[in-house]
């Protein structure tokens, strides 16, 4: 059964009944911010995958790029830096991760070392069956 309530979608098994939230032996709520499992009084975390804008944007010298992974084991993670062409300027990222908070940083150099002129870059998360691309912009 599935109610929806100001933005939010409630998933529950009542046995038959027609459920309220409130009185939901499990409930499942989706909404902006945490997610999380109520059963009974106990709250639960349900980690997500997502995918930060990068802060400062723009920037001129280097800028942090932050991301949530979720899941029970590792993921194998690749975070790329890619340029307007769509070609790869920087691997930041290339190994297996646990799900938690992640962050990184970005020095605006390429992987010989040599700074990138300014322009738009775009820089993109793969993470399990999680891809998300977003944009930055660097100004020297």
């Amino acid at each position: 059964m599935a109610l929806t309530n100001k933005g939010r979608i409630y998933v529950a098994w009542m046995g038959g009944k027609q459920p309220k939230p409130d009185d939901a032996s499990i409930l499942f709520s989706w909404a902006q911010g945490p997610d999380w499992v109520r059963e009974g009084e106990d709250k639960i975390q349900i980690p997500r995958f997502s995918l930060k804008q990068n802060y400062p944007n723009p920037f001129n010298s280097t800028t942090a790029i932050s991301y949530q992974l979720s899941g029970i084991r590792p993921h194998r993670t690749t975070l790329r830096i890619y340029n307007i062409l769509g070609e790869e300027v920087i691997t930041l990222v290339d190994e297996k991760q646990k799900m938690r908070s992640h962050q990184t940083t970005w020095n605006g150099r390429d992987r010989n070392g040599k700074d990138v002129s300014s322009g738009i870059y775009f820089y993109r998360l793969k993470a399990g069956d999680f891809v998300e691309t977003r944009k930055m912009v660097l100004i020297r």
